[in-house]
């Protein structure tokens, strides 16, 4: 962190973290996380004059974290910059998480973050807000998957009491949303527990911090509604699926009877036939 020649205090720090599989050269791996996917948080230093930039998109797997120590004699000018980039007009619509955290503060939206607090208290306290912003991240990219598949799951709820030919064409389709279903259960499931509970890694105030944030978002009841939501979709699928194997196996079975009943008709003929030529002779 870099010194004020003037004050000794030190300058703002505008960090990216990156949520991917691999660290790019340059970049510092924070901390990982195994579920629900394997990734690593990947943090690079960007130039102060990114805070005027185009943002990146609000929702997008990175962090970008405003670092303000606080304590400073010019904190007043920082804190009205740090104000006017964390309330871009972009990021309105979502309202903002914030938090006063050992002397300081602590400000959240997706996508960015401010962290007022005295230096000494940084290094403690960015892993809490990374390993937040990375669970909640990914609960909100399940629940956007899911609310986008309401109205295909809709029209697919006549399949739990009716098939026809025409849902037979559709086996292939239903079976692809089946099994998209038990992947989200599945990616639901490995989240839980790091909605619920800051990781044992962060240090005391680290995981304080980590259950506010949680609590202030509301984590908790936002995975029981999704675990519901996808509970629903689970039992249409698996109605649907069974409704559709078993009409299949019903035409099966139906051809072969009449296939069958074709080959007994040709050999009553030939008996008959042979009963009638027999006769005539």
């Amino acid at each position: 962190m870099v010194a004020d020649r003037e004050t000794g205090a030190a300058n703002p720090v505008l960090v990216r973290i990156r949520f991917v599989e691999a660290a790019a050269p340059g970049e510092l791996i924070l901390m990982s996380f195994r579920d629900p996917e394997p990734r690593v948080a990947a943090v690079s230093a960007l130039a102060l004059e990114a805070l005027t930039s185009p943002p990146d998109d609000r929702r997008s797997e990175s962090l970008l974290v405003l670092k303000v120590p606080a304590g400073g004699p010019k904190d007043a000018p920082r804190r009205r910059e740090a104000q006017a980039w964390f309330d871009a007009p972009e990021t309105q619509d979502v309202p903002p998480i914030q938090l006063g955290v050992d002397g300081g503060l602590l400000k959240w939206r997706p996508g960015r973050a401010v962290l007022e607090v005295p230096a000494d208290r940084m290094d403690a306290l960015l892993p809490a807000v990374v390993d937040f912003a990375f669970y909640e991240h990914e609960l909100h990219r399940l629940e956007e998957e899911v609310a986008a598949d309401w109205p295909t799951v809709q029209a697919d709820v006549p399949l739990m009491s009716r098939v026809g030919r025409a849902e037979l064409a559709r086996e292939a389709e239903v079976a692809t949303q089946g099994t998209a279903t038990a992947l989200r259960r599945l990616r639901c499931a490995r989240l839980e527990p790091g909605l619920i509970t800051p990781p044992a890694s962060l240090t005391e105030a680290g995981r304080t911090l980590g259950e506010r944030l949680r609590e202030e978002a509301d984590t908790e009841t936002r995975l029981e509604t999704l675990d519901g939501h996808i509970e629903v979709y689970e039992y249409i699928y698996e109605l649907a699926c069974q409704r559709i194997s078993d009409y299949r196996h019903f035409r099966r079975e139906y051809v072969v009877e009449v296939v069958i009943a074709v080959i007994l008709a040709i050999e009553v003929v030939i008996v008959a036939a042979e009963m009638y030529l027999t006769y005539m002779e």
